[in-house]
This record gives structure tokens, C-alpha cells and sequence, in this order.
């Protein structure tokens, strides 16, 4: 099991974040960092059976993107009907809407801020 961070472009600030199994992406996320503080997130899952905890991982290192820790708002399309997906952008966020939009789910957050390091 791997995660990986790659820098898509580095003029319009755009990441992708992928969950490898097997050597194949079968989560897939893309970031795109704005001038005011926010981010734009849009998610893949892969279809079929999935191991546990997939989607939990591609979001948890979504939100370790150092970029990501420094903004405060989230834009976030995922797939309509995806529970667990919005569960995990949730443990990250506060004051979360969200709305149907043909199959797709769109969020509205404000990140939650990480926790201070112990010792420092």
C-alpha cells in the first residue's frame, strides 16, 4: 500500500494525491491551491471492492499537504452517494455543507486547524 503526492502544475498550484494498490491507482484526487486561501478538491474512487480504509487514506493525506495545513476553506466535489468519503473530509473540517449536484456531492468547509505538536 502506497500514497503519493505529485506536483501536476507548478504555475496554478495543482496537485494530485493517488492511493496505489497493487501498483495501480484506485483512488485519485486532484488539488488546486487559490489566491484566497482556499482549496479546490475534486475526488476518484475506483469502482468495484476497494480494501478497507482506501478512502480514508487518500483523504488523510490529502489534508497532510503542507499547502493544504496553511488554508483555511474547502471546495470539495465526491461522488454522490459516498459515505465514508464524506465521513473523512468531515474528521478534517468544521462547519461543513454540502449539496447534491447530478452525481456528485459538493462541500463547503472550513479546515480545521492541525494540533500543535507536543514539545514545541
Amino acid at each position: 500500500m502506497s500514497t503519493s503526492i505529485s506536483t501536476i502544475d507548478a504555475i496554478t498550484l495543482q496537485r494530485a494525491v493517488y492511493v496505489v494498490r497493487s501498483g495501480k491507482p484506485v483512488a485519485t484526487a486532484t488539488l488546486v491551491l487559490d489566491d484566497a486561501d482556499g482549496i479546490d478538491l475534486s475526488c476518484h474512487i475506483d469502482a468495484g471492492h476497494l480494501p478497507v480504509g482506501v478512502r480514508e487514506e487518500l483523504i488523510d493525506a490529502i489534508f497532510a499537504v503542507p499547502e493544504v495545513q496553511s488554508r483555511h476553506r474547502i471546495r470539495a466535489t465526491i461522488p454522490l452517494g459516498d459515505p465514508s468519503l464524506l465521513d473523512a473530509i468531515r474528521a478534517h473540517c468544521r462547519d461543513l455543507d454540502t449539496r447534491g449536484a447530478g452525481a456528485s456531492c459538493l462541500i463547503d468547509a472550513t479546515i480545521r486547524p492541525m494540533p500543535p505538536l507536543a514539545g514545541i
